[in-house]
């Protein structure tokens, strides 16, 4: 039931309902290059290219365009500014460097860096997309609107860059609802993901209410509002000179906090990264 209702979504959008096929491959910027953070601390790990103070890298963080920040630090275990990091410096992982930032960076909340990009490489953050901006959504909310229901779910994130293709990412869900239809047991979904109006990739995920998601969080409730919305955020997109994109993001979760770039198309993970949350 599920694929029909994606089908037909599809087909009112794009000739094909099939993502083109996506060349995997490692990329040396990921990798060893890429820093994950919490607000203005990133951790720095033994045979990782090492940071220099003043140097400038640029971050991805949840709802904002990428940022730049400059490095005004790097402190060792053991020295005064070390203890300073807080999340990053007191797990059973912290790293024996950390990096402080100084810019426009979130105080409290995932962040990633990846360094040595290019001119050529193409950013586009998470920050909230202005109305009117991108015409290729027009297409997905028109099907999605003509195909909403009792039996369909839609939503729909926007990702908007100046002189960059806009990212959609749209998800279509198929709900079991509870007597009274205002919550559902569980909603089986996928997420479609169309760059400058092409289909690139689809990923298909099942949600249940009343079980965690996470070790030690509260049972998820699914409602109209939020179904869509897991605990892996989406915290921007690089696009990469051969026309491969990938995407940054975070899960948050109370027992630890999960960073990834995930090849779009392909899926192929080229970093991966978790730091537990200590208690």
């Amino acid at each position: 039931m599920l694929e029909k209702l994606l089908l037909t979504v599809l087909l009112a959008i794009v000739p094909a309902s099939r993502a083109a096929a996506v060349p995997e491959r490692p990329d040396p910027l990921f990798g060893p290059r890429t820093l994950y953070g919490w607000g203005p601390w990133l951790a720095e790990f033994d045979g990782a290219p090492t940071v220099g103070v003043n140097e400038v890298v640029p971050f991805f963080a949840e709802g904002r365009k990428p940022g730049r920040a400059t490095i005004m630090a790097v402190s060792r275990r053991g020295t005064p500014g070390y203890a300073r990091a807080g999340l990053l410096t007191r797990g059973p992982d912290a790293p024996p460097r950390v990096v402080a930032l100084k810019g426009e960076v979130p105080a409290d909340e995932p962040v990633l860096v990846v360094r040595g990009l290019s001119p050529d490489h193409r950013l586009v953050g998470s920050a909230p997309v202005p109305a009117g901006a991108g015409a290729s959504v027009d297409a997905l909310l028109t099907a999605a609107r003509a195909q909403k229901g009792k039996h369909t779910l839609v939503f729909v994130h926007r990702y908007h860059a100046p002189r960059q293709p806009e990212i959609v990412d749209l998800f279509v869900g198929e709900p079991t609802w509870n007597p009274g239809g205002k919550t559902m047991r569980q909603v089986r979904a996928q997420r479609v993901t169309f760059v400058g109006g092409k289909l690139v990739a689809t990923k298909a995920f099942t949600r249940r209410a009343g079980v965690p998601e996470h070790v030690d969080t509260e049972p998820v409730t699914l409602t109209r509002a939020d179904w869509a919305e897991t605990s892996v955020r989406t915290l921007g997109f690089v696009g990469v000179p051969d026309g491969r994109w990938f995407r940054l993001t975070a899960d948050v979760g109370f027992e630890g906090v999960g960073y990834r770039v995930e090849q779009l198309g392909s899926g192929m993970v080229a970093y991966d990264a978790y730091h537990y949350t200590p208690h």
